[in-house]
């Protein structure tokens, strides 16, 4: 069973990012994540449950155009 203290509750991504990705390693240069993923397991008496959610940071995306 995964747990948010033996596995990361933030991965952090460049602007390569497809669902493949390798998340950047930490500590992470801060001007390259483009994405964030989280990713947070909640544990109780049911069981584990994961949720899972990114976001793109809008002001830093390259691929707009012109």
């Amino acid at each position: 069973m995964t747990n948010n203290v033996s596995n990361p509750v933030f991965y952090y991504y460049d602007g390569d990012y497809d669902s493949n990705a390798a998340p950047l390693i930490e500590p992470i240069n801060i001007n390259q994540a483009k994405f964030i993923k989280i990713n947070l397991v909640i544990l109780g008496t049911a069981g584990a449950h994961t949720i899972s959610s990114g976001v793109a940071v809008r002001n830093l995306k390259t691929n707009l155009g012109n």
